[in-house]
């Protein structure tokens, strides 16, 4: 008899959270098709959300969800979708843009100098480079969530908590502007996962980067 028979192996918690963050990077990056509409509103994508949801103690972030991707044929809601994304972050909206980059919330040419020279030493530490059909800078908030997943799945703890420092720095005040903007949307409530996401992880993480600087000096 095979050792494995009858058993399975528990999920992995930080592949479970890299899903996480890559599923809501997605989601603020571009708007999905009518395809992937159809796809996220499949019974095993639906019950993958609110299992995720609750692990968060968001419910209601992921009925909210749940309903705004079913409120039309895919097509439809793709469309609607499309113009929310749109309207939300692209920058027709003129002062209620909401700007989906960490630049914008922590001020200051200089800092923002070195914030992107902080990323960029990350994307070299985990061997990784910004794709060259990607137009968005690296401080942009999918691109942020997808080098902390990368992070997560390569098991560097120091810059998992490096991702999280910069995440937490201004992730909580872009998700309360989406929140508020999009109440009852699927930006509103992947805003609302998304903090969630950084406010369970803060408590438990110091920053081993900044300790590995701290040692160096």
């Amino acid at each position: 008899m095979s050792a494995s028979a009858g058993l399975s192996r528990a999920p992995d918690p930080a592949e479970i959270e890299a899903f996480v963050a890559e599923f809501l990077g997605r989601a603020f990056l571009a708007p999905p098709d009518d395809a992937a509409v159809d796809s996220m509103t499949a019974p095993e994508a639906t019950r993958l959300l609110r299992e995720i949801a609750a692990s968060l103690s968001e419910q209601d972030a992921a009925e909210t969800m749940c309903a705004a991707l079913t409120r039309g044929p895919p097509g439809a809601v793709a469309a609607d979708l499309a113009r929310r994304h749109v309207g939300l972050f692209s920058g027709v909206s003129g002062p209620r843009t909401i700007p989906i980059y960490e630049s914008a919330y922590t001020g200051g040419a200089r800092h923002a100098a070195e914030s992107f020279a902080d990323l960029q030493a990350i994307l070299r530490r985990l061997d990784l480079r910004v794709a060259d059909d990607c137009a968005e800078p690296v401080d942009h908030l999918s691109l942020e969530l997808a080098l902390y997943a990368t992070a997560l799945r390569c098991g560097d703890g120091a810059a998992t908590a490096a991702m999280l420092d910069r995440l937490a720095g201004w992730v909580p005040a872009f998700c309360a502007k989406v929140a508020a903007a999009d109440p009852g949307g699927v930006y509103g409530a992947a805003a609302r996962l998304l903090a969630a996401l950084v406010r369970h992880r803060i408590p438990a993480h110091s920053s081993p980067l900044q300790a590995e600087g701290a040692r160096a000096t």
